[in-house]
């Protein structure tokens, strides 16, 4: 029996944390396998286990972070991890087989030690496993190197510097990366990280709750006011990279015409902007009552790779609207809502204009678009998606 280890650091907060704990019930009662869920923050009663892999202060981690990001990292939307940090990560899963990272942000994985495992596995959620120490940076640095007038550009040498000790660390470990789309894998493969290491395409875990709750739509409910839209943030809502702001202009624009929710952690302080404001959900049954409660759901972020609420509301047939953005073109089409350009709120708000012309029409529609979407959702069922990566766990 092999032991394997699901390491985030959250326990449920952000897509990620939602992602690694669904994977993780989905494999805890297979017999083949002994399988922990490691983790940093967790909440009162849930089924996993925290550790301490921080010598030093987290406060400390943070402050160098915040210091980085004020002296050489200045672009405002970019996140900044860089552990420069000893912690005890790898004295924690020495004794397990395969370790399945996921979110290890927060000085969880120094940079320099991103492969303690005896066979290390990367849920790509995010870029930062490739890139340097930005998540999001536009530089080309990752795939093509750099050149010599890059010398005098700090935070590019920075990060490069961070590449090349990760692609370093990679080669001298068994690992391989799981990524849960196209659009990632794309990115990852091309990387000097990740170029000459073994990948995959696996998607993220849906929760049975919503593939059971696919056709509970309230018509004679639904039919009933205004448009409802939706915006879900996995964390904290003033997150610039959410698009808060431009749900507020949204909201703004059809002055209470249109009933308007917001779901993220500290979301009541916008209560006199949005109809409703609900802190973070982790619970499946609330958040399936609030995808179907509601007619359209917006993702407004700069940056994403393939968001668990996009997927959740389409198989709760919302309609999405949708920033272009990272794999989400891999999910919403024309048959379950529309995709703009990263940032053109007003082309959101000139398609929601629409919608509330057509909004009898819409709502008499979402049976289709979950019809329309059901085979493509079949690679998310929990089971799926738990036999494939088990395969990649037990794979030589």
């Amino acid at each position: 029996m092999i032991r394997i280890a699901i390491v985030n650091y959250y326990a449920s907060k952000g897509g990620a944390a939602v992602a690694a704990n669904r994977l993780y019930k989905s494999l805890k009662n297979n017999d083949q396998i002994d399988i922990s869920y490691l983790v940093i923050e967790k909440n009162l009663g849930e089924d996993a286990t925290t550790i301490f892999p921080f010598i030093f202060s987290r406060k400390i981690y943070a402050f160098v972070n915040a210091l980085l990001k004020k002296t050489f990292f200045r672009r405002q939307t970019n996140l900044v991890n860089v552990n420069l940090l000893p912690n005890k990560i790898s004295s924690i899963v020495k004794n397990y087989d395969v370790v399945n990272f996921h979110w290890v942000g927060n000085g969880l994985l120094p940079f320099w030690n991103i492969a303690p495992g005896k066979k290390n596995i990367y849920h790509l959620h995010d870029a930062w496993a490739f890139r340097g120490a930005e998540h999001h940076d536009l530089d080309d640095y990752y795939i093509n190197g750099i050149v010599a007038s890059d010398l005098l550009d700090i935070p590019k040498l920075i990060n490069y510097a961070m590449v090349r000790r990760k692609a370093h660390a990679l080669r001298t470990n068994q690992c391989l990366f799981i990524a849960p789309s196209n659009w990632i894998y794309e990115q990852a493969r091309k990387s000097i990280v990740f170029r000459d290491v073994p990948g995959y395409v696996v998607r993220n875990p849906l929760s049975n709750a919503y593939f059971n709750s696919m056709y509970e739509y309230n018509e004679k409910k639904q039919n009933e006011g205004q448009l409802k839209i939706v915006l879900v943030i996995g964390g904290d809502v003033d997150n610039k990279n959410k698009g808060v702001l431009d749900f507020i202009e949204i909201s703004n624009s059809f002055c209470g015409s249109v009933e308007t929710t917001i779901v993220g952690k500290n979301s009541s302080k916008y209560n006199q902007i949005f109809s409703h404001c609900i802190d973070s959900i982790e619970d499946d049954q609330n958040m399936i009552k609030i995808y179907l409660e509601n007619d359209v759901l917006l993702l407004l972020s700069n940056h994403e790779n393939m968001p668990q609420v996009v997927i959740e509301g389409t198989a709760l047939g919302c309609f999405i609207l949708a920033y272009d953005v990272g794999g989400v073109s891999e999910i919403v089409d024309s048959s379950n809502g529309l995709l703009f350009n990263q940032g053109d709120v007003h082309e959101v708000i000139k398609a929601l204009g629409n919608i509330v012309k057509n909004l009898n029409l819409l709502r008499e529609q979402r049976c289709f678009r979950i019809h329309a979407v059901e085979k493509r959702l079949l690679e998310y069922q929990p089971d799926i998606v738990a036999k494939r990566v088990l395969e990649l766990y037990q794979s030589k």
